[in-house]
């Protein structure tokens, strides 16, 4: 992995991850224990990513106990270790080969001037502090950022009120149809056999 260019795999990886931690905050929670599922398309929504990728980053990211999930209609994903014990150096572990600036410095003894490069120092001091920086920021250090006019970006969401008015008590029964009005008066009932007879 080159140090000033990170893979899109591993940026996606990484906004996944705190898109599924954030739902404490989301949802009201503050302790950011990351104990809430989310489902992948739902994080993939949010994040504008599309939700067969992260479907193919997601088994690493379990691997390496950054993300654990559940199936079902309750299920879904959730961090499998508090925000604040999971550093950027392991999510991007889980997506990337190396860490290091140059592949020489990650595997020793595999340049022959090794020994007389000039720097070779140089690019083991910068793989260091680079690592020592990814090492130093948690996944709960990114939950606390804020956007370009100071917002935090993650912020608990307010219930939508219904707008719906539910009917108050029991609904009325359908009064019976009065069987002494009729609109036709062919339909009137004659109420006397004997005249019905007589006029027959």
């Amino acid at each position: 992995m080159s140090w000033l260019k990170i893979s899109t795999r591993s940026r996606y990886a990484l906004r996944f991850v705190v898109e599924v931690a954030s739902q404490d905050i989301v949802r009201g929670q503050f302790e950011h224990k990351g104990r809430i599922f989310i489902s992948i398309r739902e994080a993939a929504n949010r994040q504008d990513i599309s939700w067969r990728y992260l479907e193919q980053i997601a088994p690493a990211l379990i691997s390496e106990k950054i993300l654990e999930t559940v199936r079902g209609p309750a299920g879904g994903y959730r961090l499998a270790r508090p925000a604040s014990e999971i550093t950027v150096t392991d999510v991007l572990r889980a997506t990337e080969i190396a860490l290091s600036a140059i592949t020489c410095v990650d595997t020793p003894g595999e340049c022959d001037r090794e020994t007389k490069c000039p720097t070779t120092r140089f690019w083991q001091g910068l793989s260091e502090a680079v690592g020592q920086y990814l090492e130093s920021v948690t996944i709960e250090d990114l939950l606390k950022e804020r956007d370009s006019d100071g917002v935090p970006i993650f912020q608990p969401q307010r219930p939508v009120k219904s707008t719906t008015k539910r009917p108050r008590g029991r609904p009325r029964k359908k009064p019976l149809p009065d069987e002494t009005k009729y609109t036709n008066e062919a339909d009137v009932l004659p109420t006397n056999t004997s005249a019905l007879s007589s006029s027959v």
